[in-house]
């Protein structure tokens, strides 16, 4: 019988009845903690009182909960309340591909970019070993916004294993009915064989063509002819209206045998994403789909030290360039870094960085003049789009790299906008001099050894040309670092404000700029407007992943964690090998056990920290002191000793440590890590000092209420006044995300 409207299920109240299902039934609810809305799935009595099948219900659950991709259904929570096992996922607004397909067959353009988001959510999953086993149009739902997103990922492989009884009346179906679930099978899983990526490849295919040819491949009067369609016909040959490339794909995926199909997702995305499929059928790819770029370290053909800096700072300045260029997503300088040295294998690069095009060269020096060679290959074809060799010297490096810049833009967005051409006149340098001093700065930034070397030399580059707005963004963001990865920061941050406000001045539209000043308007207390700032940015430029990656983490400091989060899943899906802050995220949600999951750098600080708040306390003190023990940095020993004080119990060693970190650091969310700690170890006054100075600028409100170290501090006079300050900043931080 249907939950009534208002029926709790533990922080969870039941809104109103959305669906049944072999699963269970799906209601609206609302979650009192967060205050937003959630589907839950009521897990039925089958499932429920079979502890094998709700074990592996829970497990399918947890791991589908952490693949946190784009494409997949976010799953948030698993718990029982009374006699009720329930599921907890984000609420959709839309329809899904069925309800979609009875309005008849979707264009061919349309249908591939619902395909690649298939895929794309496919990719995460099965790099986790896990297979869906039930795709169909019921599984995939169309957002209002355009998103996709793959349904009920996992949870067919738990379902309650039919009885004799069971499987007859499957399929002694009434004529003219076809089950589903059936016309997407593999032949293998029809079988009963053990089933892997190919079967989800091959209900994509089944899906692919119904929705550009208007039927099932494989149909019948009933099941059991649907399955003997699957095992031995092939499907009929598409219509002349779907590109043949596209037909080709479609074709290839619904092959019998396992291994004639695609060997991956990612090689199916990789098919579905080539301008070919679109080409045949007179469309124009959507941009999204091919320009996906990496420029890889250029090859010195003969070694010179004193021009060997330009192997590296030439295509970073490239990179910078495209920045601009709102229709590409281009891959940093540093994810190319690592292809610098040994045989370049394009296959393997595109692989790696999830791109569909590589621009490579090679730098000649000899008798002071320069021979730059260069070549743009789209992948997977491996096709050399263009190849162009220049002579020149270094006086004029930077009309090398303009004259590239350019031949990259066209041949992947097609005719520069004049937005473009805008973007690419901003920053000429006035000044050889100042040029060459800026790409050796650049082959300087990114190496710590190199930091104040790359300071220097930036700053001699807006010595010989003030106007050069590259040059002062750069030199913001180093005096950044310096002011916070350093153990004498002195007056950096002051000089990285400036320098900045300056390339800002002189160049409004420059991400990078935008980029670090938000950083500064963030660890500065000012997040809020930072908000403000990388929304405006993104806006403008949406497939720009360091501003979303600088936005995921403005949006956590506001307390807005699962917009950060789906902030952060922007960024992976512009760029998976970008390095985000998604882990600080889960922590403030107080989901550790994601935390942990999901931290990709550290300082050997949120790791034991998330160890010992998911109750591996030993681990974390062992890492802690073997840590300790090494040559670590001394910026980080005040981290270690304080964490590891803290969960020995050592008030004398914690806070001497603690307060070093404080003086040193002015990131709010430093502090807030801190005041924990000094909760933690019961000095509830200097805690709740702390708590109050951080809080304006750093106020994620459930964290202030839910963290379990902090519970000293919630029967302090002090506490709800400070709780309520952040509240309000809170939801002022919400209004300026939701105009």
């Amino acid at each position: 019988m249907p939950l009534p409207p208002g029926t709790p299920l533990g922080p969870y109240e039941v809104r109103e009845l959305l669906g049944k299902g072999g699963m269970g039934e799906v209601y609206r609810a609302r979650d009192r903690r967060l205050d937003r809305d959630v589907a839950i799935k009521i897990i039925s009595d089958a499932i429920a009182q079979d502890s094998s099948a709700r074990a592996r219900f829970e497990r399918e659950a947890k791991a589908i909960a952490a693949l946190t991709h784009p494409n997949i259904l976010s799953i948030f929570d698993f718990s029982k309340d009374h006699d009720h096992w329930y599921a907890v996922t984000e609420l959709l607004e839309g329809e899904t591909l069925r309800e979609r397909l009875r309005r008849g067959t979707i264009v061919p353009a349309e249908a591939t970019q619902i395909a690649i988001a298939v895929t794309s959510g496919l990719s995460a999953a099965h790099e986790r070993g896990i297979v869906h086993r039930d795709l169909k149009p019921e599984n995939v739902f169309l957002t209002r916004d355009g998103a996709i997103k793959i349904l009920d990922f996992g949870l067919a492989q738990v379902r309650k294993k039919p009885t004799t009884e069971d499987q007859t009346e499957v399929l002694a179906t009434k004529a003219g009915q076809v089950v589903g679930t059936v016309t997407c099978m593999s032949p293998e899983q029809i079988r009963g064989e053990t089933v892997d990526a190919a079967t989800d490849i091959f209900a994509l295919g089944c899906m692919l063509y119904e929705m550009v040819g208007g039927t099932r491949p494989f149909c019948g009067e009933n099941s059991l002819e649907v399955i003997a369609s699957v095992l031995k016909d092939p499907p009929a040959p598409l219509s002349d209206d779907v590109p043949p490339e596209l037909a080709r794909i479609i074709m290839r995926c619904l092959e019998k045998q396992p291994a004639k199909r695609f060997a991956s997702a990612r090689e199916l995305r990789e098919a579905l994403c080539s301008g070919g499929v679109y080409a045949a059928g007179g469309l124009k790819p959507a941009a999204t789909l091919i320009t996906r770029v990496i420029v890889l370290p250029f090859r010195m053909l003969r070694r010179d030290d004193n021009l060997d800096f330009l192997s590296y700072s030439l295509p970073d300045a490239i990179v910078g360039s495209l920045a601009g260029i709102g229709s590409l997503v281009v891959r940093s300088s540093l994810a190319a870094s690592q292809y610098s040295s040994g045989a370049i294998d394009l296959t393997r690069v595109a692989a790696e960085q999830d791109v569909n095009a590589v621009v490579s060269g090679t730098i000649l020096a000899s008798g002071g003049r320069l021979r730059v060679s260069a070549q743009l290959t789209e992948m997977p074809s491996a096709t050399v789009k263009w190849s162009h060799a220049t002579e020149t010297s270094l006086d004029d490096i930077f009309g090398v790299q303009d004259e590239l810049t350019r031949k990259i833009v066209r041949s992947l967005s097609g005719p520069m906008t004049d937005s473009d051409s805008r973007a690419l006149r901003k920053d000429v340098p006035q000044s050889p001099a100042a040029y060459e001093f800026f790409l050796r700065a650049n082959q300087q930034a990114n190496s710590p050894a190199g930091l104040l070397i790359a300071r220097d030399l930036y700053r001699r580059s807006v010595e010989e040309d003030p106007h050069f707005a590259p040059a002062w963004a750069s030199l913001g963001r180093t005096e950044w670092k310096v002011a916070k990865y350093t153990e004498n920061p002195g007056d950096s941050f002051r000089k990285a404000e400036e320098a900045l406000r300056r390339a800002l001045e002189l160049n409004p539209d420059l991400s990078l700029a935008h980029r670090y000043y938000a950083e500064i308007e963030i660890e500065g207390q000012q997040v809020i407007d930072s908000l403000k700032r990388l929304k405006e940015r993104v806006r403008a430029r949406p497939n720009d992943p360091e501003l979303r990656l600088a936005l995921g983490k403005a949006l956590r400091y506001t307390g807005l964690l699962q917009e950060s989060l789906a902030e952060f899943d922007h960024v992976r899906e512009l760029d998976p090998n970008m390095i985000t802050s998604v882990a600080h995220t889960w922590f403030m949600l107080c989901d550790y056990e994601r935390a942990h999951a999901t931290l990709e750098r550290d300082i050997f600080y949120l790791g034991p920290l998330t160890l010992a708040m998911i109750g591996r306390e030993t681990e974390a003190k062992n890492q802690l002191r073997e840590t300790l023990a090494s040559a670590a940095d001394r910026q980080y020993r005040s981290y270690h000793e304080g964490l590891l004080g803290v969960l020995e119990e050592n008030r004398e060693a914690a806070v001497p440590a603690i307060e070093r970190i404080v003086a040193h650091n002015r990131d709010p969310e430093a502090w807030f890590y801190q005041m924990r700690s000094l909760a933690r170890v019961g000095e509830r006054e200097k805690a709740l000092d702390l708590l109050e100075r951080l809080s304006r600028g750093f106020f994620p409100v459930y964290t202030f209420e839910h963290d379990p170290w902090l519970e000293p501090l919630r029967d302090s006079p002090r506490f709800a006044p400070i709780l309520a300050a952040a509240k309000e900043r809170h939801e002022q931080a919400r209004a300026v995300w939701s105009s």
